[in-house]
């Protein structure tokens, strides 16, 4: 029987024959490469569902880029309709944009199929004993943070047409719920029976990610981040049963989350008039067209050689201290092209090849490969062993989940408007591993 990887060479073979033929031919359109990037995207889906290492990330980056990403656009091109009133994409730019998007799925499988050495990092039980009584001092503080900023604006409104940087406080902490949550609850699990606290901690969750005040892909990453908490992904069926469930609820769930927040009577009214097959034409799935028009921005102007991630990095520093912050990819490319709206999305291939061109995008590739599976092979391992668990194994569960919970509108884009919603869940656990990595780990 095949290993993943064997199989995956297999499958890329007739591939490079049909290239090595086409290119002899000179016979070649963008359906070629329509073709083969679909080709691509079902064969790691196949893979997926093979591997028992591959777990959340990798179903999700999968979810995305073929029912967000990839269909959506096909069923825009059969009807002549794009979003944002574009009427026509030519077939050089289609061409270009496919073989781009070849380049990074073929990179990114290689990097997530590579396995993960692991490392053990042994914590001492003060350090444990730390750790537990500055999770039950912690729900106090954000108590007194909350305050301060004001329990009612949790409740009140959406932020998806508010500019992240006013509500830079409430993001912060509303991460610093989200990481206690995850913390409480692995150690909970592995370590400390700490049900008071766990319990305490999720009406904090509850409160900061208030349903009825959340855009819908941060609303539904953290209820992925918890869902994923308990159901395991190594069994074939249970993959198969989950991409199918999301699949569904894409349909006939993702449509109507925007309406929940309305009176009952413009939500009947709303769902009443939706056409399912429309909706995929609408602004909702406009990654694909986004990165078709970054591709025909970038042959008329220069790379951004790095400058548009600096807005990414160093999110946290506000405007007023860097007036020349970077923007990001999507308002450069609106304002180009005159849209009536700047806040659009822009998937993570665009940006790589925004910012580095076909370099950034195989290097990019191919190290959010290695992410995803080093957070997967640490989660499996971590999960198989219910007796002994570090400090630097919580931080990396917390790591795991807020990836999972925010790797959809990380693919989506663009990553200068989202990344300030969660870029402290990256960084505050990041920083923390690093610490006990060079603690522990001599």
């Amino acid at each position: 029987m095949f290993k993943i990887k064997e199989m995956l060479y297999v499958m890329l073979i007739p591939l490079l024959l049909y290239f090595l033929l086409v290119e002899l031919t000179g016979v070649i359109n963008y359906k070629v490469y329509e073709l083969v990037y679909v080709f691509l995207l079902l064969s790691g889906l196949i893979c997926f569902f093979l591997n028992k290492n591959q777990s959340a990330l990798t179903l999700l980056y999968y979810f995305y880029f073929i029912l967000f990403f990839a269909i959506p656009f096909l069923i825009q091109k059969y009807n002549g309709i794009y979003p944002w009133g574009v009427h026509y994409i030519s077939e050089d730019n289609l061409s270009k944009g496919y073989l781009i998007l070849i380049y990074f799925q073929v990179f990114f499988m290689l990097g997530n199929n590579k396995k993960h050495v692991s490392r053990e990092y042994k914590s001492k039980d003060k350090d444990f004993l730390y750790m537990i009584r500055i999770t039950n001092v912690a729900p106090i503080v954000l108590l007194i943070f909350m305050a301060a900023y004001g329990f009612g604006d949790f409740f009140i409104g959406r932020m998806e047409d508010v500019i992240i940087e006013r509500s830079g406080f409430k993001v912060f902490i509303q991460m610093l719920v989200f990481i206690l949550f995850f913390t409480v609850l692995t150690i909970n699990r592995f370590h400390s029976n700490q049900i008071k606290i766990l319990f305490i901690v999720t009406a904090l969750l509850l409160v900061a990610y208030f349903p009825l005040a959340q855009p819908r892909f941060t609303l539904l990453g953290v209820l992925l981040a918890i869902y994923f908490s308990f159901v395991r992904m190594s069994d074939f069926n249970v993959k198969i049963i989950n991409f199918l469930l999301f699949s569904i609820a894409l349909v006939l769930v993702f449509p109507f989350i925007k309406y929940i927040s309305k009176d009952g009577y413009s939500v009947l009214n709303e769902i009443a008039n939706i056409n399912i097959y429309d909706q995929f034409l609408h602004i909702d799935y406009d990654a694909m067209l986004l990165f078709m028009e970054t591709i025909l921005y970038l042959d008329s102007n220069d790379f951004s050689y790095g400058y548009g991630f600096l807005g990414v990095v160093f999110f946290f520093v506000p405007r007023a201290i860097w007036p020349e912050k970077p923007y990001g990819t999507s308002f450069e490319i609106s304002e180009y092209f005159s849209y009536y709206y700047n806040n659009l999305s822009n998937p993570l291939p665009s940006e790589l090849y925004y910012n580095f061109g076909i370099i950034g995008v195989v290097i990019g590739a191919f190290l959010f490969g290695r992410a995803i599976t080093y957070l997967e092979f640490k989660r499996l391992e971590i999960y198989s062993n219910k007796y002994s668990i570090s400090i630097f194994d919580i931080y990396t569960m917390v790591l795991y989940s807020t990836s999972v919970a925010f790797i959809v509108i990380t693919l989506r884009g663009s990553l200068n408007a989202v990344f300030p919603m969660f870029g402290f869940g990256i960084y505050i656990p990041l920083m923390l591993m690093f610490f006990y990595k060079n603690r522990y780990g001599k």
